[in-house]
């Protein structure tokens, strides 16, 4: 593999406009941006990463955005996904926007996933994470990354 030069935000803007565009068919319409605000959250979930780097990886979305992801990625109609259906699709969202943002920032390295798991929605970002809001189609998202000592 080659190295990326990506600074760690322009490799999860680039992820998450890749993933929400290519996978889950919604336009990314704003973003990133610190601090713009965020409707209710619905669902979240972290994936924590190691090797040449460690740390953890973590979304949010809201109601409308979650909705629509888990439609759009299910092929249903957003009043046929349940919420454990809607739980599932932002694990893997997590899952993809950590590992496409992690190989487009650091090409050359080697990074071992851990499975993507629900978080509570009043967990704040590590006190070190860097965060990042995006505006969407029908809702909004954060994404925050953090690094760990090794």
């Amino acid at each position: 593999m080659h190295k990326v030069d990506l600074s760690i935000t322009d490799a999860i803007e680039a992820a998450v406009t890749e993933a929400f565009e290519d996978m889950f068919f919604t336009i990314v319409l704003g973003g990133p941006s610190a601090g713009a605000p965020l409707e209710a959250d619905a669902a979240g979930a972290q994936v924590e990463f190691t090797g040449e780097e460690n740390g953890r990886l973590a979304i949010k979305l809201s109601q409308n955005a979650a909705v629509e992801a888990a439609a759009n990625f299910l092929g249903e109609q957003p009043g046929d996904v349940s919420s454990d259906q809607i739980d599932a699709v932002v694990r893997e969202l997590a899952n993809i926007v950590c590992g496409s943002a992690l190989s487009r920032w650091r090409g050359d390295a080697l990074f071992h996933l851990t499975p993507p798991v629900r978080i509570a929605l009043d967990l704040p970002p590590a006190r070190n994470a860097q965060e990042l809001r995006f505006e969407l189609e029908q809702g909004s998202l954060a994404v925050w990354i953090a690094f760990t000592a090794a």
